[in-house]
């Protein structure tokens, strides 16, 4: 059994590059999966290089698993025991002219030619079963010292693909290493070049960024960055209820305090941004912040369920949140399950910003409302129509006709349920149903009038 550093080698992989050798070409596991096994960690892909050209893998595959994705660029994914490995023919890129992509590929026979094309040190080394690491350009001393340091030039790499701005900066925020002096200087020299980028591009790193561990502390660092991403979530704007603080900087301190989820941390950067008017009232502080950030989210084109969680955490914001019982049945049947527990990290990470040093109450109370929750789920609680025990076509067998009525009775008999006012049983609620309609029908006034 092969290990980098203690972690084990996929015998597949080993199998990949004697497959390469066998057939007079070179080949050596490489760039990420490298690093993660050199900090300990099991790569969850493993990636390979080669001097063979995409033909050649091709050739050498013959009658395995192959899909084909990436050929112009050298890449081939070869699939053994349902595990795909991406190999990679050695190259070297020509110019970048828009600051995205290379102009060509040119394919070469050099390992070193290959790693000195990639953006990072510590993404820019390569493993053999027995030549052992191949690194030119000091990844490894840079992963012992903690150091985030661009291959060559930092503005020569940047300059070739913005996005290396973004990785630089995500890999600070995951690993907790900072970047080094000419990197910083790159990165902020070239940050305003990221508009080049197409948002779905963007929208991959920045994700990574946000779920780092260091996040807070690189969003707290490179507002520069994030604003040339989101001109307007950088602004110098101070509001009261921040501490005095900048809006942007009470965000940052509310991601720090989040869950390492995205969606939330996402919304948290976000739900500030339309507290720019004291004149106006929170409830349009709101409506504007959410409004923002669906404009901004709109350019990186997320999946719909994040966009769609985002804005619910957003105008949701001011609700209200105990481990009252009827109080949380009622925003159960408002959010949802999913949107509540949501809402519960969100406000938690806000809490925990606002309260400075009540951390062990806020987080008591938290649980509490979790506690709650998880009571209410488990007794099967009735917070929606799916749940109530008679439905549209009972009330019709009984006498009331289809139409809007059906809607009203049965919205206020789940009203009467979820306020524990009415016990979810059928023959009670038929009962109730029918009794309320007659009122509606006879005195011409809506069912449960007296429940709002």
């Amino acid at each position: 059994m092969y290990e980098i550093r203690g972690i084990p080698v996929p015998e597949d992989v080993i199998a990949v590059i004697r497959r390469l050798e066998s057939s007079g070409y070179e080949a050596w596991a490489v760039g990420g999966c490298v690093r993660d096994a050199m900090l300990g960690h099991a790569p969850k892909d493993w990636d390979l290089c080669t001097s063979a050209s995409p033909a050649q893998m091709q050739a050498v595959f013959a009658g395995e698993h192959v899909v084909e994705t990436g050929l112009q660029h050298g890449t081939l994914t070869v699939v053994l025991h349902h595990v795909p490995y991406e190999i990679t023919a050695y190259r070297i890129d020509g110019e970048y002219t828009d600051h995205r992509h290379p102009d060509r590929v040119l394919f070469v026979k050099d390992i070193r030619q290959d790693l000195s094309r990639r953006d990072l040190t510590i993404n820019a080394m390569a493993w053999h079963p027995e030549r052992g690491l191949e690194d030119p350009f000091g990844g490894e001393k840079d992963l012992d010292r903690g150091i985030i340091r661009c291959v060559g030039h930092a503005r020569h790499r940047f300059d070739e693909d913005a996005l290396r701005i973004l990785r630089a900066l995500r890999f600070s925020a995951v690993l907790g290493f900072p970047l080094d002096a000419e990197t910083e200087e790159g990165v902020r020299t070239l940050a305003g070049t990221l508009d080049q980028v197409a948002g779905e591009r963007i929208y991959t790193e920045l994700g990574k960024l946000l779920c780092g561990r260091n996040a807070a502390s690189v969003l707290s660092l490179y507002p520069d960055v994030l604003s040339a991403v989101f001109p307007d979530l950088a602004r110098e704007v101070h509001c009261p209820w921040t501490g005095g603080g900048s809006l942007y900087d009470y965000s940052v301190r509310c991601v720090k305090h989040a869950l390492a989820d995205r969606k939330i941390r996402l919304a948290l950067l976000f739900h500030a941004l339309g507290f720019t008017d004291a004149s106006v009232s929170e409830a349009v502080s709101v409506q504007r912040s959410a409004e923002m950030a669906e404009r901004m989210l709109a350019r990186l084109h997320p999946e719909r369920e994040l966009q769609t969680v985002v804005h619910s955490l957003i105008l949701n914001q001011l609700l209200m949140l105990s481990a009252d019982r009827i109080q949380l049945i009622h925003q159960l049947h408002q959010l949802g399950e999913k949107n509540l527990r949501h809402l519960i990290d969100f406000q938690e990470a806000r809490w925990l910003t606002e309260r400075d040093g009540e951390a062990e109450q806020v987080r008591k109370e938290t649980d509490a409302i979790r506690k709650a929750l998880d009571g209410l789920i488990a007794d099967h609680v009735c917070f929606s129509l799916r749940d109530l025990a008679i439905k549209g076509r009972d009330l019709m067998n009984i006498g009331i006709p289809r139409g809007p009525e059906i809607g009203i009775v049965l919205d206020r008999l789940l009203e009467e349920v979820m306020n524990g006012t009415a016990s979810n049983e059928k023959e009670a609620l038929m009962n109730l149903a029918w009794t309320k309609y007659r009122e509606y029908e006879l005195c011409g006034t809506e069912p449960f009038e007296n429940s709002h």
